[in-house]
């Protein structure tokens, strides 16, 4: 097959497209060169005066040294665009960012912006009371969905281990200033639970889940649509951030839907049907919700214990206070 030479050529229209793009971007260098080609064939020849050379010298020195301005410059632009590019690059396929101290509370402010749910994965859910529940649900108006997996308070032996746990930490001590005592994982869940079907009961467009484990966990899952965050109950410790744009959330999102599709659901729908909790409630109806749920101990709460979740459950402190949380 012959290729048409008229000017029509589509072939031949590119070559020269390109031949003429190439002249006019380098227009100052074929400048350059032809007046140092010219005047090193003429100067020899004595057609030209050394002035006429000087000047012709001086001439393609100043093309030289304006290329080399044009090249930096366009060095330097795409140095930037390059870091920029890369800092995009980071910032779209982050996967784990490290946080400490006031840094995890701050993460948690943020992960609580407009989010429309909080998936729960932890030990009693001390903080999830205290702080997250309680901001999620400032606005009304605001549709959420909590799905929250906490030990179950009635296996003593998840609970004995927790509480280990916590009394071997920097001698249980918070936040707050307050220490964990034996005994208390078993009432920090019962008030988690307290919480979710008191709030369940006085909040509208709102679901609230609970699934109680018996594995005892030092580390904590909060997330969010923003991203996840994971802690451990030792705030010396550095936590994970997560972003949700990162491969690794959905990996998260999926294995605590496992986790909590694995763990005994507690029936809030029919501790709202069934109790009516006060807005102000007192002890006895601590005995009263456990026993519709069919999660009351055997040997029963003291009045002071049900007291004590009653507490723990709508007044709870923030174990990690910081500026972040006012």
């Amino acid at each position: 097959m012959v290729l048409d030479g008229g000017d029509d050529n589509p072939v031949k229209l590119h070559a020269w497209r390109a031949i003429i793009e190439y002249i006019v971007e380098y227009a100052d260098s074929l400048l350059a060169l032809l007046v140092a080609l010219v005047f090193a064939v003429l100067g020899p020849l004595g057609l030209v005066s050394q002035a006429a050379i000087n000047g012709s010298i001086l001439g393609t020195l100043a093309v030289i040294a304006i290329m080399m301005l044009r090249d930096r410059g366009n060095a330097k632009s795409l140095s930037q665009k390059t870091r920029e590019e890369l800092r995009r690059i980071v910032a779209d396929g982050a996967t784990v960012l490290i946080l400490r101290g006031t840094e995890v509370q701050a993460a948690h402010a943020e992960a609580r912006k407009d989010t429309h749910y909080w998936f729960f994965k932890g030990g009693t859910g001390t903080y999830l009371r205290a702080v997250t529940l309680p901001k999620c649900l400032e606005d009304r108006r605001r549709r959420m969905e909590f799905r929250i997996e906490i030990i179950d308070p009635r296996d003593f032996d998840a609970c004995r281990r927790y509480d280990n746990f916590r009394l071997s930490r920097s001698q249980g001590t918070n936040g707050t200033g307050d220490s964990w005592t034996e005994g208390q994982a078993r009432l920090e869940s019962y008030a988690t639970i307290f919480a979710a079907c008191w709030y369940n009961q006085y909040r509208d467009f709102l679901m609230i889940r609970v699934g109680l484990t018996r594995i005892a966990s030092t580390f904590r899952y909060d997330m969010s649509s923003r991203q996840l965050i994971i802690t451990r109950d030792d705030p010396e410790l550095p936590a994970e951030l997560v972003p949700h744009q990162a491969a690794l959330f959905a990996a998260y999102d999926r294995e605590l839907e496992t986790s909590f599709g694995q763990a005994e659901p507690v029936d809030v729908v029919l501790a709202r049907q069934k109790v009516n909790l006060s807005a102000q409630p007192g002890p006895g109806e601590v005995q009263t919700l456990l026993d519709v749920l069919g999660l009351a101990p055997e040997q029963g709460l003291s009045h002071r214990d049900a007291a004590s979740i009653v507490e723990k459950a709508l007044n709870a402190q923030n174990p990690y206070p910081t500026k972040h949380e006012s």
